[in-house]
C-alpha cells in the first residue's frame, strides 16, 4: 500500500482502533462518502499526495504510547517534516526542530543539576518556547509547574515555593512578578525568551532596564542552545511518574496543586482523539493561556499527535488582534471559553439581527430563525479565516440562546466537560452526537455517576472513576481525603443530570446552592441565565444577602444608552429610565421562578466581576465566602 494516493474526501477507518487503548488491527476501510459517526470506529481523513499506511501506522504508533513522554517522543518524530509550532510575529519551527531544541534544553537541565522527579516552573504567556520548555520537562522525567501569568506575584511566590521549584523560565515581561522571592527556591531562573540564565544577584538591575525600554528581546533562542551539545543516556519516565503539578485558578479562592502523572495526561490527550478528527493540515489558534489544563491537553498536546501546527498570539487577545490572527491563520480549529462566543453573538449578531425590521419579526419563526442564523453564521465563519471545522467549547456552561444560534446556523462546535483534576476532559462528544445543553457522555475508560440524584429533577453531584484523575494535592493531604469518596470516586463539585443515554448536562456548583426557606435547593446559576437573556445585561451574580436571594447586574453601558435613548435625557431621567428597565427584567425573571427562588432586589455595577482563565466568575470575591 506504500505510495497508494486517493482523492480528498475519501475516509480511513483503521477497524479495531479504538480509545479503549488504541490497539488491534489495521485493516483500512475506505469510503467515498461520510456516514453518520460511529462510537466503535476511528476516521481519519486523508488528503491529496498522502501515503494511506503512513497515515495508518504513524497514527497507531503516536495512539500506542503509554506515557505523555513516549507520546510526545514519537510524534516528533513521525511528523519532523512537518510545521509545529508558530508566534503570530514571531518564529516558527517544524516537529523535528523542536526535537533538536528539546534535546538541548536537556542539557540545559542537567548543567543546572535538575533530576528526574524535580520541579521547574514556567511563567510567561503562551509561545513558542512556553511549549518547548514543557515538552522538554515532561520527555526529560522532570514535573512541569505551570503557573498562570495572571496569578498575582504572592501567588506566584506560594506557588513556586509550595511546589519544591528548582529552576524558572520567565518571560522578561513578568520578571517583576518574581520580586523579592524567598530562596532556596528557585535555585537558578532562566528566561524565556532566549533560555538565558539569570543571575540572581542582578535580577532588581534587570528588572529595571526592562521597565526603561533598554532591554529588547529577539528570537535568539537557537544561539543559546547551540552552545549546548545533545548528549546521549537519558532517564524514561514511567506510566506513574509525575508529568505536572497544576496550580488551580478557581473560583473558591484556594489554589491547590493538582498532581497529574505521565499516565493520567497521555490517557485523556488519546480520549481527545476519539471526539475530532485530526490531519496534519489542521490549523490551531491558541487563544488561552497553555498554564490552563484545558488549553495545554487539548489544544497543546491533542494535535501534536497528528503533527498539526499551533500559532500563538503571544499576548491576550483584543480584538483587533483576535481578527487579524483569525485572516492570517485561516484556523480549521479553535478552543473557546464560551464567553468569549457569546460576547460575539450578545454584542455583534443579535444587534444586528435586531436592527432588521423584517429579521425582528421572522426569528419569531423557526423556518425563518434557521435561515437568519445560517446567513449569519456565513458571515461569522468567513470573519473567522473561513476554514473553521471544529470549534471546541469547554471551561463553563454555555448560553442556551448562543447554542440555538450554533446549532440552527450550521457552525460546527463541540462541547465537553472536565476540571484539572481529570487533565482535564471527563466528557464529550463528536459532532454528530452533540446534544443541545449537554456535554456529552464520559470519556473512554471512565465512569461517571450521580452522587444522591434528588428524585424529582435527578440532580446529584458528579462523580468520576478515570485513568486520568488525580492522585491528589501536592502537599495537602486534608484536601486530597476531601476529594474521593471512601469507595475512590473523584467528587468534582458540580451538579449535574444524566439521561438515560449517559448524557451529562451540568446545572452549577454544590458549592454554590443556595438553601431555602424550607429547605429548598436554589441553584443560582440557572436565575442568573435567565437574567443574562437581557440584551442590556453583560453578567449577573445571584448571592444571598442578610437572608435574602438578590443579584448583581453589570449592564451593557454602551446598549443601555443606545436602547433606553439616555444620549439627551438629564440625569433624573437617566435613573428612572434605567431603574424601570432592570426592574423589569428581574420581575420577568421572577415570573419564571417559585416562590422560593423570587430576587427580592438587585444592584447595578459599573465593572465586570474579576475571573479565572476559563472566564468563570470568582464567586468568592462577592459572597463573602472563603
Amino acid at each position: 500500500m506504500d505510495g497508494w494516493n486517493v482523492k480528498p474526501g475519501t475516509i480511513f477507518m483503521a477497524g479495531g482502533i479504538r480509545p479503549d487503548g488504541y490497539r488491534g488491527s489495521a485493516l483500512p476501510y475506505v469510503e467515498s462518502r461520510l456516514k453518520p459517526e460511529t462510537r466503535n470506529l476511528k476516521r481519519i481523513w486523508v488528503g491529496w499526495g498522502m501515503p494511506v499506511s503512513g497515515i495508518i501506522r504513524s497514527y497507531m504508533r503516536t495512539l500506542s504510547a503509554r506515557t505523555l513522554a513516549e507520546y510526545v517522543e514519537i510524534a516528533l518524530h513521525e511528523h519532523r517534516q512537518r510545521p509545529f509550532l508558530r508566534d503570530l510575529t514571531g518564529r516558527g519551527i517544524t516537529y523535528g526542530e523542536a526535537g533538536e531544541e528539546i534535546a538541548q534544553l536537556h542539557q540545559i537541565f542537567r548543567a543546572a543539576g535538575i533530576q528526574s522527579g524535580d520541579k521547574i516552573a514556567i511563567l510567561g504567556n503562551s509561545c513558542v518556547n512556553w511549549g518547548l520548555v514543557y515538552l522538554a520537562g515532561v520527555t526529560f522525567g522532570a514535573v512541569v509547574v505551570p503557573i498562570l501569568p495572571n496569578f498575582t506575584p504572592s501567588n506566584v511566590h506560594n506557588i513556586i515555593n509550595m511546589s519544591d521549584s528548582r529552576i524558572v523560565f520567565v518571560a522578561a515581561g513578568m520578571l517583576e512578578k518574581l520580586g523579592d522571592i524567598e530562596f532556596p527556591h528557585p535555585e537558578k531562573i532562566f528566561l524565556l525568551e532566549d533560555f538565558r540564565e539569570m543571575d540572581l544577584n542582578r535580577r532588581p538591575e534587570f528588572v529595571r532596564k526592562i521597565q526603561q525600554g533598554f532591554l529588547r528581546f529577539k528570537e535568539r533562542a537557537h544561539l543559546y542552545l547551540g552552545r549546548h551539545r545533545r548528549e546521549e543516556g537519558a532517564y524514561t519516565p514511567r506510566e506513574d511518574d509525575l508529568a505536572a503539578i497544576v496550580y488551580t485558578s478557581g473560583t473558591t479562592g484556594n489554589s491547590k496543586g493538582v498532581m497529574l502523572t505521565q499516565r493520567n495526561i497521555v490517557e485523556n490527550v488519546k480520549c481527545c482523539h476519539r471526539f475530532a478528527d485530526l490531519v496534519p493540515e489542521d490549523r490551531f489558534l491558541s487563544l488561552l493561556p497553555l498554564a490552563h489544563t484545558y488549553e495545554c491537553t487539548v489544544g497543546f498536546l491533542f494535535p501534536i499527535g497528528a503533527g498539526c501546527s499551533i500559532t500563538y498570539l503571544e499576548s491576550k487577545p483584543s480584538p483587533k488582534v483576535l481578527l487579524e490572527a483569525f485572516i492570517q491563520v485561516r484556523p480549521t480549529l479553535v478552543l473557546m471559553v464560551p464567553l468569549i462566543i457569546e460576547k460575539i453573538y450578545f454584542k455583534i449578531v443579535r444587534p444586528r439581527i435586531e436592527k432588521n425590521v423584517v429579521y425582528r419579526q421572522l426569528i419569531r419563526f423557526p423556518f425563518f430563525r434557521r435561515l437568519i442564523y445560517w446567513a449569519a453564521v456565513r458571515k461569522l465563519h468567513k470573519s473567522l479565516g473561513g476554514c473553521l471545522k471544529i470549534l471546541a467549547i469547554g471551561g463553563a456552561a454555555l448560553n442556551p440562546e448562543v447554542e440555538t444560534f450554533l446549532r440552527e446556523g450550521g457552525l460546527p462546535y463541540l462541547i465537553g466537560y472536565g476540571m484539572t483534576e481529570c487533565a482535564p476532559l471527563i466528557t464529550g462528544s463528536t459532532r454528530a452526537e452533540v446534544r443541545f445543553q449537554s456535554c456529552g457522555y464520559a470519556i473512554e475508560g471512565s465512569q461517571i455517576r450521580i452522587d444522591r440524584p434528588q428524585r424529582m429533577t435527578g440532580i446529584g453531584e458528579v462523580l468520576v472513576q478515570s485513568p486520568c484523575a488525580t492522585q491528589g494535592y501536592y502537599k495537602n493531604p486534608e484536601a486530597t481525603a476531601e476529594i474521593f469518596t471512601p469507595d475512590g470516586w473523584l467528587r468534582t463539585g458540580d451538579l449535574g443530570r444524566m439521561d438515560s443515554d449517559g448524557f451529562l448536562s451540568l446545572i452549577g456548583r454544590s458549592k454554590n446552592v443556595v438553601i431555602g426557606p424550607s429547605g429548598e435547593n436554589i441553584y443560582p446559576e440557572e436565575i442568573e441565565h435567565w437574567l443574562n437573556q437581557s440584551p442590556l445585561v453583560l453578567e449577573s451574580l445571584v448571592v444571598k444577602k442578610d437572608g435574602r436571594l438578590m443579584t448583581y447586574l453589570v449592564p451593557d453601558y454602551e446598549a443601555v444608552m443606545r436602547h433606553l435613548e439616555l444620549a439627551e435625557a438629564d440625569d433624573l431621567e437617566i435613573q428612572k429610565r434605567i431603574a424601570s428597565y432592570f426592574s423589569a427584567v428581574v420581575n420577568e425573571v421572577n415570573r419564571r421562578l417559585p416562590d422560593f427562588s423570587q430576587l427580592s432586589t438587585y444592584e447595578l455595577r459599573e465593572k465586570e466581576f474579576e475571573k479565572t482563565p476559563t472566564e468563570k466568575i470568582k464567586r468568592f470575591l462577592y459572597t463573602g465566602e472563603a
